[in-house]
């Protein structure tokens, strides 16, 4: 059996790019994440230094990287993707093994 997988995709925005309406392009991209294959959940989250976590949990290792797969072709992705300084992104993936 699979077990969940959390991604942690850290990065940061295109200079001059406005947090706020970032935010809202992310929130644009919920619909087609939450389609996803073994999508289970995702939360966005922002330090006061500028650097952005998003952290999404997958059902399994396979879903993660399908999806991830998928997301370069995907027309949703467009504006999110154009709006990270992509010198900046680091992926993670790890097993969750502690809920609460």
């Amino acid at each position: 059996m699979s077990q969940q997988v959390i991604e942690c995709v850290i990065f940061r925005l295109v200079d001059g790019t406005d947090p706020s309406g970032f935010a809202r392009i992310a929130e644009d991209l919920n619909t087609w994440i939450s389609q996803q294959p073994g999508f289970i959940a995702r939360a966005l989250s922002c330090a006061a230094d500028g650097e952005w976590i998003d952290h999404v949990t997958w059902a399994s290792m396979e879903d993660a990287e399908a999806a991830a797969t998928k997301l370069t072709d995907a027309a949703e992705a467009g504006p999110f993707m154009s709006a990270i300084n992509t010198t900046s992104v680091t992926m993670r993936h790890a097993t969750l093994l502690v809920t609460a």
